[in-house]
């Protein structure tokens, strides 16, 4: 699984937090789940379409596909983008 709200296990605990930071913290998370189910589906879509460019050509760990793969590394390019970004 990615590390991050691509994957939907992950995706379940993320908006449980977010759930949780509305209620305990008071904050406004009106939107937020949204916005992470939105971010999950384009992920997907951006996933499979370079899975059927690239897809035969990423040798993948025993168990794991190409899209997962891909997943994976969608996640890490996003995470080094925000934790890079002077606005966030």
């Amino acid at each position: 699984n990615p590390p991050c709200a691509y994957s939907p296990v992950l995706r379940r605990e993320v908006l449980e937090t977010i759930s949780i930071m509305g209620v305990e913290q008071n904050m406004d998370v009106n939107g937020w789940p949204g916005e992470i189910n939105k971010a999950a589906e384009h992920a997907g879509q951006i996933g499979d379409g370079l899975v059927r460019d690239y897809g035969s050509y990423i040798t993948t760990p025993a168990g794991e596909t190409p899209f997962q793969t891909i997943q994976w590394a969608l996640c890490q390019v996003a995470s080094r983008a925000i934790a890079a970004s002077e606005r966030h």
